[in-house]
């Protein structure tokens, strides 16, 4: 496990099952086959792996919102860096 408590904060574990957190606004999360990336910031860029997933939680106008993103159901490659920004993923 890993975590990421400052503003543009990196967290990874990319060993099986690893769980990377990340709690500051503009940082960067990776985890690897079988792991999950959790975060509660309005913006992440994620460091995608096909058999991981991305939870974000953020606040918007006073309500927690909630999104889940799993590769294949995105069409997200491993290796590929997305900003997930909201719920969603932006477009550069």
């Amino acid at each position: 496990a890993a975590s990421a408590t400052g503003g543009s904060g990196a967290a990874s574990a990319t060993g099986g099952r690893g769980i990377a957190v990340l709690t500051g606004e503009k940082g960067t999360v990776e985890a690897g086959p079988g792991g999950i990336c959790a975060v509660t910031a309005e913006r992440v860029t994620w460091i995608v792996h096909e058999d991981a997933v991305l939870i974000q939680r953020w606040k918007q106008n006073g309500v927690w919102q909630t999104a889940v993103f799993i590769p294949r159901e995105n069409g997200l490659k491993t290796g590929a860096r997305v900003m997930i920004e909201r719920g969603r993923i932006a477009v550069s």
